[in-house]
């Protein structure tokens, strides 16, 4: 009886030491997951500052520009407002030249009259 219950031990503890180990081989996997889901996690991390590091980056890139370009558009405003008012002027100019053009046709057509009739005069 006593050897039967100590093969009985024996089995049991050979058993328990083959649960022990499955369990410890589990326990392993688990530790690896784990160290893996870390690495993970911390390479997501790494990423997503990395990612809104860029986002910044471009955020202010697109804002220098876009700054750049309101100040061409302002600069080109003015150039267009200094042409519209050259053109203004350059109508003035002509419209100045047109009616001086007309008041010298009439004192040339004036002066040769007065000078027809001093002419006459001279001749009488």
């Amino acid at each position: 009886e006593f050897q039967e219950t100590e093969q009985k031990l024996r089995e049991e503890q050979l058993s328990l030491e083959e649960e022990n180990k499955e369990l410890m081989d589990m326990n392993d996997n688990v530790a690896r997951q784990h160290e893996q889901a870390l690495e993970t996690a911390t390479t997501l991390k790494s990423l997503l500052e990395q990612r809104d590091s860029e986002t910044e980056n471009l955020r202010r890139r697109a804002a220098r520009e876009l700054q750049q370009m309101e100040n061409k558009a302002e600069h080109l405003q003015e150039e267009v407002d200094d042409l519209k008012k050259r053109v203004h002027a350059g109508k003035a100019i002509e419209m100045n030249h047109n009616d001086l053009k007309k008041e010298y046709e009439l004192t040339k057509v004036s002066l040769r009259d007065q000078r027809g009739q001093v002419e006459a005069q001279r001749a009488r």
